[in-house]
């Protein structure tokens, strides 16, 4: 036992069934990061508008989706990646 939460594909995928922008399952963060290094993302989302990030917020804590916000310079990412669902909010507009 771990003590890890179990996250399903499933799970992952109701958490985000209704995003309307960019969803990408397990994307390298490293790209998006000013250093380049890093693991995946189990599910990296790019939402569209304000109403993406609610559903995403909403999806994530209904199924019991740890989330993380993606932003800023100088963020270190571990090998592993991160478990969950990750937003980058470059993509937003109004």
């Amino acid at each position: 036992k771990t003590g890890r939460l179990t996250l399903t594909a499933k799970r992952l995928q109701r958490a985000v069934q209704h995003v309307h922008g960019e969803v990408h399952w397990n994307e390298s963060l490293a790209p998006l990061l000013s250093l380049q290094v890093g693991g995946p993302a189990d599910v990296l989302v790019f939402p569209q508008d304000v109403e993406d990030v609610i559903r995403v917020l909403v999806g994530a804590r209904t199924e019991g989706i740890p989330f993380v916000v993606l932003g800023g310079t100088n963020v270190v990412v571990r090998d592993k990646g991160i478990r969950g669902i990750v937003m980058q909010l470059k993509h937003l507009s109004g």
